[in-house]
């Protein structure tokens, strides 16, 4: 049985003028995965996410505030929980085999959150290698946020903003 520590840290600036808001947030994210059987993993972590808004003109505006019950920033700290089988022949370049992922995190605010809410997901990745060198991947993704969530922990899906 080994042991694979995990962390990762992202920060971001962005504006969207779509909908009128400049968001900097940090996640990050500290796990640990332990083999289960030959091919599958659990991993049990903490994530945490910080970020706040403000307008175009840089201050907070009261649709913000709305949106974000009642507060220009968002605090989500909690525990999480993943299921990993993984049999693809290269973690990097696979050309053939299975991902299979699913997992969730619970951000309750008497552990600092802001608001109470969680986060699962289900993500697939499979990996087929007809004639060599050519390759046919496939991906299929699925994420959903319940309970008070934030503005920054929303699902996001693309888009220019528009």
């Amino acid at each position: 049985m080994t042991d694979l520590f995990l962390f990762r840290n992202d920060l971001r600036l962005r504006d969207n003028p779509g909908i009128a808001y400049r968001e900097a947030s940090s996640l990050s994210e500290l796990r640990v995965w332990r083999r289960v059987v030959r091919q599958l993993y659990f991993g049990v972590g903490w994530k945490f996410r910080w970020a706040r808004y403000t307008g175009d003109n840089g201050q907070s505006t009261e649709a913000l505030r709305e949106a974000n019950f009642g507060r220009d920033y968002s605090l989500s700290s909690g525990p999480s929980a993943e299921l990993m089988f993984d049999n693809r022949d290269d973690q990097f370049a696979a050309s053939k085999g299975h991902h299979v992922s699913a997992g969730g995190a619970w951000f309750p605010t008497v552990l600092g959150s802001t608001s109470q809410h969680g986060i699962v997901h289900l993500s697939y990745a499979g990996y087929v290698a007809p004639i060599d060198p050519l390759v046919i991947a496939g991906r299929l993704q699925w994420q959903s946020a319940f309970g008070d969530v934030p503005l920054a922990t929303l699902p996001r899906y693309g888009g220019n903003g528009d």
